[in-house]
């Protein structure tokens, strides 16, 4: 039964159910409404985005799709999760679109399958059967399916003789959730918050997720401090299994759903401003940097603004995310103010992100400052350093790279600069590097000599 147990747990950290719906605000709107920006969340796969425009045109290929998974030959490799969950997507897809006319067919399909898999199939027939009594009872009985209220078995894994509440309570909890959600079914959301909190405590917290992204989807703002909750002292705190969850076609990111709602009414520089701040630590943080990015060039002036004062009161903090987004956006006029802080700044996270962002760049009056730092006597400052000025691609950051590989004391330093060289692409260089390889006393950096050769070599 342990066993049994056990796999169930695993199978359901592969469900996913992404929700989210936009609020009007300053942030831009999803140019892609099948693969909305993954933030918190994974990418939409492809192939869930060509099974919805396959079922545009017919929603027979549900049971085509499901046909073609039994197909499949068991495998072991990484490449089989995705199918699962694909084959779970479909499962939930039939929940969301099949008639009455599917059921029998879907029983006879669902005892082809074991354990997990037939009790998944069980609860999407019950699931069919709701939702074909209209929308008012079908709301009726995913809220009370989310509060433990379920159609009674005598087993949860048809075929086993196993009874496991835990896995019957959660699951029936979170397949009312995306239901719930796909709804966007606002009368739902005081007791998709109740059940948030009472998931608190114990191994119910672990699914948790779905119940966030419900509430994202349905967009209702009574919901943001639940996500605000979630992001800032439980997204963290789940193993990796359990929180990197794969959105839907046209379901929006958790994260990107709390600052629509968060900044709603907000003009574009009090949007950026509530970003920053919360950077500083005044906000849930996570995925700030993110959006902040994808919102664009038109962030960069009110950025500048907060480098030059940065909120407390983690300011180190604020500075560094600022600067993240900054170098994603590669802003040209971002080059002085990091320049500047690269030389002044007393936190070393912070002249670490400078250096990186000024390699994003690219700006060639930035090398004087990369090359006093590729001396510098902390190795990992001298490290970004040496790898910004292999970024910039730039000829002018060449001669000091070659100076670092030929001159430096330390093994681990030369490494980067070969590992710099190899990455401006340059393949003039491959004759001083050969060269170099032949006088290099460390059999390690002769090694990344060897590689940084022929990859060079491959360059056209």
């Amino acid at each position: 039964m342990e066993e049994t147990t056990m796999k169930t747990y695993l199978l359901m950290t592969i469900l996913v159910f992404g929700m989210g719906s936009l609020c009007r605000a300053e942030l831009p709107s999803v140019q892609d409404k099948m693969r909305a920006p993954a933030i918190i969340s994974l990418q939409t796969p492809e192939a869930w985005v060509q099974i919805d425009r396959r079922l545009a045109r017919s929603p027979q290929t549900l049971m085509e799709s499901l046909e073609e998974y039994l197909k499949c030959p068991a495998s072991g490799s990484s490449g089989r999760v995705l199918d699962k969950a694909t084959f779970y997507y479909v499962l939930d897809k039939l929940g969301d679109l099949a008639d009455a006319q599917a059921i029998p067919p879907l029983k006879a399909y669902a005892e082809q399958l074991r354990e997990f898999d037939a009790f998944f199939a069980r609860v999407i027939i019950e699931r069919i059967q709701a939702r074909l009594r209209g929308r008012d009872e079908y709301i009726a009985e995913m809220v009370r399916w989310l509060h433990g209220k379920f159609p009674a078995h005598e087993e949860t894994f048809p075929g086993t003789g196993v009874r496991d509440e835990f896995v019957e309570r959660s699951f029936y909890a979170q397949e009312a959730a995306r239901a719930l959600g796909k709804l966007r079914a606002r009368e739902a959301v005081p007791d998709i918050i109740a059940v948030y909190w009472e998931w608190q405590e114990g191994w119910y917290q672990l699914y948790t997720p779905v119940l966030v992204r419900s509430l994202a989807q349905i967009g209702d703002t009574r919901a943001a401090e639940v996500i605000k909750h979630y992001m800032s002292e439980v997204y963290a705190g789940l193993p990796a299994q359990f929180r990197a969850d794969i959105l839907e076609p046209g379901q929006v990111d958790p994260a990107w759903a709390y600052w629509q709602m968060r900044t709603k009414g907000m003009n574009l520089e009090q949007t950026v401003n509530a970003m920053v701040s919360a950077l500083a630590g005044n906000d849930a943080r996570q995925g700030v940097v993110e959006i902040l990015t994808l919102m664009g060039r038109q962030v960069v002036p009110y950025l500048l603004k907060a480098l030059a004062q940065p909120p407390g009161p983690d300011v180190d903090n604020a500075q560094f995310a600022v600067i993240r987004v900054l170098g994603n956006l590669r802003a040209p006029e971002a080059v002085e103010p990091l320049r500047q802080l690269l030389r002044e700044s007393p936190s070393l996270a912070v002249k670490m992100a400078c250096a990186w962002a000024l390699g994003k760049i690219g700006d060639p009056c930035a090398i004087p400052d990369l090359v006093v730092l590729s001396g510098d006597d902390d190795l990992s400052l001298r490290a970004e350093a040496i790898r910004a000025l292999g970024e910039m691609k730039h000829p002018q950051a060449i001669p000091p790279l070659l100076k670092v590989l030929r001159e430096h004391p330390n093994e681990a330093t030369r490494t980067h600069a070969v590992s710099a060289l190899e990455s401006s692409g340059m393949r003039w260089l491959v004759p001083i590097l050969e060269y170099q390889r032949m006088v290099e006393p460390s059999p390690l950096v002769q090694e990344y000599l060897a590689d940084a050769v022929i990859t060079l070599k491959q360059r056209r």
